[in-house]
């Protein structure tokens, strides 16, 4: 777009903006994995309940996409 319009100032601005859309995410990460690591922990104590729950969320979805007939066959 900046190209074909010739305004440096433009593509500029909006490699700025692009940029801050990508660091953004990866500080806010960086900056909680602490905290996400103690989470995790957490949730590995009841790592069974965890599996039955989501092993039982995945064959949910997969009868829902089976009865609505949304595979992409």
């Amino acid at each position: 777009m900046v190209g074909t319009s010739g305004q440096l100032a433009t593509g500029i601005t909006l490699l700025g903006f692009y940029s801050l859309g990508l660091a953004i995410p990866m500080l806010i990460v960086g900056y909680s994995s602490q905290w996400l690591q103690n989470r995790i922990k957490r949730l590995l104590k009841h790592e069974t309940v965890l599996r039955y729950l989501t092993g039982g969320t995945l064959v949910v979805f997969g009868l829902y996409q089976i009865m609505q007939g949304n595979l992409a066959f």
